[in-house]
């Protein structure tokens, strides 16, 4: 018997049913469905890489082409070493790059290379093929350089790093020290070294590739040169050198400022400084330069008021911008600060009927800081703001609603304000049956959070009746094999040792157990872990008679 109510009644419809359900529980069969990955958290199993079936059709149609000029070569049509050879062959590398597929990619992007290369060379005269070093063609050289992308993204690290390094001297030999596409494999050397954490060499890279942009005269490529410097910065914020990271981001808004007012336009009101500030911040952000990215925020926040005025919903966007960057840095109050300005001018630009969404996200966002800083009340607030906004546009019967009042129920079951917590649960319930039918899995997910209201007030016999509810529509819509339907056996569970029925209580985790494990979850997911600490804890009291307190 897995649960048992009280005298020989059970959650099961018969006999026949519960010996059914026992006998899937033992069954080792290899077929089962793997729901793991379901559930989430640790343990879940890989997945295998799923192929979009328009690139597959892409790769086919890449592979004919290959297939069909590599025929034509085999009759003496076109050359063995022709560009229309070494396309072909790119076309596959590169498709496979697309899918994900790199090492299929190496072997193509090599045989184009040389078939580029030997092409090249077949129009060279005698005394350029003897030079030192021989000139390379520049479609040769890209091969190279992509294939050392197809081998880092591979995992071949060293091999890639090896490959950029030669891309870097073949480019600077064919073009010249100034060339965008140096800059480029600069860029891959420096992008290499950060994956592997070697900042000072990332930093050297990254330098090289910014004296490229700099160009000849101090002739500058100020776009690229921009992103590059950007790059150093962030380089630099992850060696912590946040005094040289700084400047770098420094001088790429002083470049962008000249090149906006060669441009004839207005500094304060530019769009791209603008926009360049929200990048760096959002890196500065990323890496953890928490301080410079409220500075940098700051900045961008003035900016983008003058560019789309006051009841620009930009504008709104930049102040919770801001308040994200406070919050990182802990600062609480200037966090909520900074996203009741975001709200405000989302009111003054249309309000709750035009952009209910962003509304709702900024109240939402709010409630969060407002858990962080562990206020309570405040919590509580923003999410009636977010159910009530919802109801003001959706109506009463959306499940939007419902899902808002789910969450507000939610925050009072934490802050054992139960008593409301059921009301809203009871409500929920009433709703999602209504609209997604009385058997509906979001039935099912919000009887759960009920019976844990109920146990947390030690009605036992009203929390029996949540988890059985949740348990009967779980087993017919997942099965009862799923992890969900095993959470629904454990509150049962939950429920036995409540009414002091510890041995049917053990039982119960035990069978939720079984099945979270032939559903491979690890020991140390948290679903698992806590059916144990329940089984252990039912069975101290079932040993030594304890009372338990739940």
């Amino acid at each position: 018997m897995i649960v048992r109510m009280d005298k020989g009644e059970d959650i099961f419809a018969d006999e026949e049913d519960k010996k059914s359900c026992e006998a899937d529980l033992d069954d080792d069969d290899d077929d089962d469905v793997d729901f793991a990955s379901a559930v989430g958290g640790a343990g879940a199993a890989p997945k295998e890489k799923k192929i979009n079936p328009a690139k597959q059709a892409e790769l086919d149609e890449y592979i004919s082409i290959l297939t069909k000029t590599q025929l034509r070569v085999k009759e003496g049509e076109i050359p063995a070493h022709s560009e229309e050879v070494g396309n072909a062959l790119y076309n596959v590398g590169a498709t496979y790059m697309e899918m994900g597929l790199a090492a299929d990619a190496i072997p193509h992007f090599l045989d184009a290379e040389k078939v580029y290369q030997s092409a090249f060379e077949a129009d060279l005269t005698e005394e350029e093929r003897a030079a030192d070093p021989p000139p390379r063609s520049p479609l040769a050289i890209d091969c190279l350089r992509t294939r050392g992308l197809a081998s880092e993204t591979a995992g071949n690290l060293d091999e890639a790093l090896e490959i950029y390094e030669e891309s870097v001297s073949m480019q600077r030999n064919h073009a010249g020290p100034h060339h965008p596409l140096l800059a480029m494999s600069h860029n891959n050397v420096g992008a290499l070294h950060v994956r592997r954490k070697n900042f000072k060499k990332a930093r050297e890279e990254f330098g090289k590739s910014a004296a490229v942009h700099r160009g000849e005269n101090g002739t500058a490529t100020p776009l690229a040169l921009i992103e590059t410097l950007v790059q150093l910065g962030n380089v630099c914020v992850m060696d912590e050198e946040l005094e040289d990271a700084e400047k770098y981001y420094d001088e790429a808004v002083e470049i962008q400022t000249l090149h906006v007012q060669e441009a004839g336009e207005t500094v304060d009101k530019s769009t791209k400084i603008a926009n360049l500030l929200e990048h760096i911040a959002q890196m500065q952000g990323r890496y953890g330069a928490k301080d410079l990215a409220i500075s940098t925020w700051k900045k961008e926040v003035e900016i983008r008021e003058a560019i789309v005025g006051p009841k620009g919903l930009a504008f709104a966007t930049s102040h919770s911008n801001l308040a994200v960057a406070y919050a990182a840095n802990k600062l609480w109050d200037k966090a909520i600060s900074a996203y009741e300005e975001s709200i405000e001018i989302i009111k003054k630009a249309g309000g709750a009927k035009k952009h209910r969404g962003l509304l709702i996200d900024a109240y939402r966002s709010t409630a969060n800081i407002y858990v962080s800083k562990l206020d309570g009340p405040g919590t509580i607030a923003s999410l009636r703001k977010v159910l009530e906004i919802n109801k003001e546009v959706l109506g009463d019967e959306h499940k939007d609603v419902a899902v808002s009042l789910v969450h507000l129920a939610d925050m009072k079951s934490n802050m054992k304000m139960s008593e409301e917590a059921l009301v809203d649960y009871e409500h929920a319930i009433e709703m999602y049956e209504r609209l997604d039918g009385e058997d509906s899995i979001s039935v099912a997910d919000v009887n759960i959070k009920l019976g844990n209201v109920y146990i947390n007030l030690s009605r036992g016999w009203k929390a029996m009746e949540s988890y059985q509810e949740a348990l009967s529509i779980r087993k017919k819509k997942l099965g009862k094999k799923h992890p969900e339907t095993g959470e629904a056996i454990a509150g049962v569970g939950l429920a036995q040792a409540a009414l002091g029925d510890f041995e049917q209580a053990m039982l119960a985790a035990d069978n939720a157990l079984k099945i979270y494990k032939k559903n491979k979850m690890s020991d140390n997911h948290p679903m698992v872990e806590r059916v144990k600490q329940q089984r252990e804890t039912a069975e101290n009291s079932y040993k030594y008679g304890a009372v338990l307190r739940l």
